[in-house]
């Protein structure tokens, strides 16, 4: 029993998709502050959605909630078509 319980993470992590392997062309956002660069994966998943260039005057987290928020339109955008 401890051996399995050993386990458990190893075949946890095996189960749960390596980022890179679902990475999607890079797009950008224009906000008021300016253009945001994000990464965003595939449109069912957009836990790992994120920015890659901001500028200067935006904190990283307002960045990436930019980048998450247009993720989330993306797929609400899909749900709706279908």
């Amino acid at each position: 029993m401890p051996r399995l319980l050993l386990l458990a993470p190893l075949l946890l992590a095996a189960c749960i998709a390596d980022p890179d392997q679902i990475e999607s062309p890079e797009i950008e956002v224009v906000t008021d502050q300016g253009t945001v660069t994000c990464q965003l994966y595939t449109l069912r998943n957009t836990l790992y959605d994120r920015a890659v260039l901001r500028p200067a005057s935006m904190t990283d987290r307002l960045a990436n909630a930019i980048c998450r928020d247009e993720g989330e339109r993306r797929l609400a955008e899909l749900n709706a078509a279908g």
